[in-house]
């Protein structure tokens, strides 16, 4: 009798447990896959630092809309749940709500570095800081940088002149990096070298991440725990050493203003120019709080560029039919005109190739939401709290929107196919109120370095797209990795 009453008690407390700390109260099927006390884990169990690729290639196959049946998804990681939202239509519900802004948890382990920047604010704090920073990204801006952004690919140039053999990729981020610092830091540099120390710090930065999302153990440690392993303190001592040079910039600027001087670009003022005397005049922002800003701009100011071009490229390179009409836009518009002459704007082709390259290889595959208030998709009502992921990688595979999706077809992007697409069907830089606020940037610099490369080179790689272009396991974007090598044959 006691046995059994025992046992049903154990039962009970089991079944209380169960539904109080694993037993989810979102009704959607979990997705294929699952195993009853785990969920998808064990999926992610062979991925580690040194193939961090793969995580970006289990993710992005467990939440295949063809494998889930559905373009809503049910990922079950122990007793956390997270749905996935893999069509244009369900993103559009989340994308363009003025509410459910709230960034995803795993943007909770770049607080540390990014403090409370633009990238990771909550909601109503957010809106404030996006209002502060808008002006320093205005369009007028962009079109000043333009001439520092063309002086920058003739050094891109020469770079690839002097050494083709190394990898793109490490040409074009340390070109990026250079760019990004001198528009948006006011900083002038002599040589790429100059530029060094930033891109250095980031490197290590991005390390110390991935080695802890990696990581099981440090993954699920408290901060304050984490703070006393080898890699918490590595990770502190690399972002202490970035920061104290952006303090340096910051310092001194701060000087500057206060005894009147303004360093212009065209007439205009740097970023950092801009939160100083936004701080200046109107408080509100903390040495730190511009530090945290200054990170989220020097890392989406190169790693988003350099991720476009690098993909943009490989697709020039795997159809020289494309790459040669890309060419002859380039030398009609130029009409024997030097290269700094060139409106960029003006290259229709171009820029319907650089966004087919976004749709294929989209420069972040997913970004994350948590909900603030209740929403319905396909009939599922989800509650606040629930964490969503929005595939990009799969919304831009929509086969409503994009028949034969990876076909290689920059027509798709035409005037006249263009024409009633759901804007929520190509979402490179996010999309609604919570958009990328640099994406301007990106894209300008992005069609620059690839016109300047295309006028100078004609280009060829052996690669393939999956087997030698897997990302490199300290990038945060989609990067090739650095193993990405192409053939430059100079075209004079």
């Amino acid at each position: 009798m006691f046995l059994g009453l025992g046992a049903a008690l154990l039962l009970l407390i089991f079944y209380i447990t169960w539904k109080l700390f694993f037993s989810s109260k979102i009704k959607v099927p979990v997705s294929p896959g699952a195993k009853f006390f785990t969920g998808h884990i064990h999926h992610l169990n062979e991925v580690s630092v040194a193939t961090k690729y793969k995580y970006e290639e289990v993710f992005r196959s467990l939440t295949d809309p063809r494998r889930v049946g559905s373009a809503v998804g049910h990922l079950k990681f122990w007793n956390k749940s997270q749905i996935t939202l893999a069509s244009a239509k369900t993103a559009e519900i989340v994308l363009k709500s003025r509410t459910n802004i709230n960034k995803g948890v795993l943007y909770d382990d770049l607080r540390r570095w990014l403090q409370d920047s633009v990238l990771v604010l909550p909601s109503q704090a957010w809106s404030v800081r996006r209002k502060q920073l808008t002006p320093a990204f205005h369009f007028a801006i962009m079109e000043d940088f333009e001439s520092t952004m063309k002086e920058h690919s003739h050094i891109l140039v020469e770079e690839l002149r002097k050494d083709p053999n190394r990898p793109i990729v490490k040409h074009l981020l340390d070109v990026a990096i250079h760019t990004i610092v001198q528009t948006s830091f006011g900083t002038s540099f002599t040589s790429l070298e100059d530029s060094a120390p930033y891109r250095n710090g980031l490197r290590k930065i991005f390390d110390c991440l991935w080695s802890r999302d990696m990581s099981s153990m440090l993954e699920m440690l408290p901060w304050y725990y984490y703070n006393l392993s080898s890699n918490g303190k590595r990770e502190i001592e690399a972002i202490e050493e970035l920061n104290a040079l952006l303090r340096n910039l910051l310092n001194e600027r701060k000087k500057e203003y206060a005894s009147g001087e303004t360093r212009l670009h065209n007439g205009r003022k740097s970023f950092l120019d801009h939160v100083v005397e936004i701080q200046a005049r109107e408080g509100g922002l903390t040495d730190d709080q511009i530090i945290g800003e200054s990170n989220t701009v020097l890392v989406a100011g190169h790693e988003t560029t350099s991720a476009t071009v690098a993909w943009t490229l490989y697709f020039l390179c795997k159809h020289p039919e494309v790459q040669e009409r890309v060419y002859l836009e380039i030398v009609e518009h130029l009409a024997g005109k030097p290269f700094d002459t060139l409106e960029v704007g003006s290259l229709s082709y171009l820029n319907m190739v650089v966004k087919e390259s976004m749709r294929i290889q989209p420069t972040i595959p997913s970004i994350g939401r948590v909900l603030t208030e209740s929403i319905t998709v396909d009939g599922w009502t989800f509650p606040p709290g629930t964490e969503i992921e929005i595939m990009i990688y799969w919304i831009h595979r929509d086969p409503e929107y994009w028949p034969d999706p990876e076909k290689f077809d920059p027509e798709r992007f035409s005037v006249e196919n263009s024409q009633g697409r759901n804007p929520y069907a190509f979402v490179p830089f996010s999309a609604g109120p919570r958009n990328c606020i640099g994406q301007r940037f990106a894209v300008l610099e992005s069609r620059i370095l690839i016109a300047a490369i295309i006028n100078n080179f004609k280009i060829s790689t052996t690669q393939e797209l999956g087997v030698d272009l897997r990302r490199d396991a300290v990038d945060l974007t989609s990067i090739p990795g650095p193993d990405f090598r192409i053939q430059f044959q100079p075209r004079d």
